[in-house]
């Protein structure tokens, strides 16, 4: 991979992550990957073909294909098939807020997770959760395969964004195209206006497994206020004014809603996790995420 990726991933993330696989194992018989299905079938079967991208296993190359089109085609099989990944990457404005340190962890994540996808060679999009002027900008990347993606994966993660206000629950649905199953992460700080309870209902309908990762910075959680200030919702532009004796009623509404949230995510079988920018590494998280069962 070139020098952009020094930013979100190194090299020793990298030996970190290259075991590491998705838990969801579920089978799609329209795509190559090294997932095996719970179903039996014969491996000299092949179901479908794809055009080859750098990073797939020449093996599989059909040479017949190449001599015939002259293009190289990837032959895919019902016996060995790959889940489909969906990164949800919040792009709010709350997001960039203060250092920049939640949008640099929720990019280091998606960036994490996006190589463990395309190493364990199944099937990635990446989305980012934006809106400008009310419109979903529908910004992302469809069915990247193979670590050879992964340097187009960084430099998407690193675009500028025009994002402008909160987005609907209805932005989600359209990105999942016609997926049935998979694993669908969603990277957020979950504080802006966004009904997220639907957003999840609308996964799960889909048939994905959902990681809930919630991205928060120390000042968030635990406000270094003295004495009185104004702040201004960077979202909906709304001023309040606020001093010492709101954090602590500040600090209980934020743990309800977490609370809440984590609840939700149990109730209808997702995963969620607090990502607290000032205490963990994302190697940290990383781990996190093994010992919870979300990465094997």
């Amino acid at each position: 991979m070139e020098s952009s990726t020094v930013d979100l991933l190194n090299s020793e993330l990298l030996r970190v992550l290259s075991p590491l696989r998705f838990a969801g194992h579920r089978s799609m018989a329209s795509a190559q990957g090294r997932r095996l299905a719970g179903s039996r079938g014969a491996s000299i079967e092949i179901a479908d073909f794809r055009p080859y991208v750098q990073g797939d296993d020449i093996r599989f190359l059909d040479v017949h294909a190449l001599a015939r089109f002259d293009q190289p085609l990837l032959r895919l099989f019902m016996d060995q098939r790959a889940m489909p990944v969906h990164i949800f990457v919040d792009d709010t404005p709350s997001m960039r807020v203060g250092t920049g340190e939640k949008w640099l962890r929720a990019c280091q994540l998606a960036a994490a997770l996006g190589f463990v996808a395309l190493n364990g060679e199944d099937r990635l999009s990446l989305h980012r959760l934006s809106a400008h002027h009310g419109k979903s900008l529908n910004q992302g990347l469809r069915s990247l395969a193979g670590t050879g993606c992964a340097t187009r994966m960084l430099k998407w993660l690193n675009a500028p964004s025009e994002s402008s206000g909160p987005i609907q629950p209805e932005f989600i649905a359209p990105c999942l195209g016609r997926s049935a199953f998979g694993a669908s992460v969603v990277i957020s700080d979950f504080l802006d206006d966004t009904d997220w309870r639907s957003m999840l209902q609308v996964l799960r309908a889909k048939g994905q497994d959902v990681i809930m990762l919630q991205v928060l910075s120390a000042d968030e959680l635990n406000p270094p206020l003295v004495g009185s200030m104004r702040l201004r919702d960077v979202e909906i532009g709304v001023i309040r004014s606020i001093n010492a004796s709101n954090v602590a009623l500040y600090k209980r509404n934020l743990q309800g809603w977490m609370d809440s949230l984590r609840a939700a995510a149990q109730k209808m079988g997702a995963s969620y996790m607090l990502c607290n920018t000032g205490e963990k590494t994302l190697r940290d998280l990383i781990g996190q995420m093994c010992r919870a069962g979300i990465l094997t």
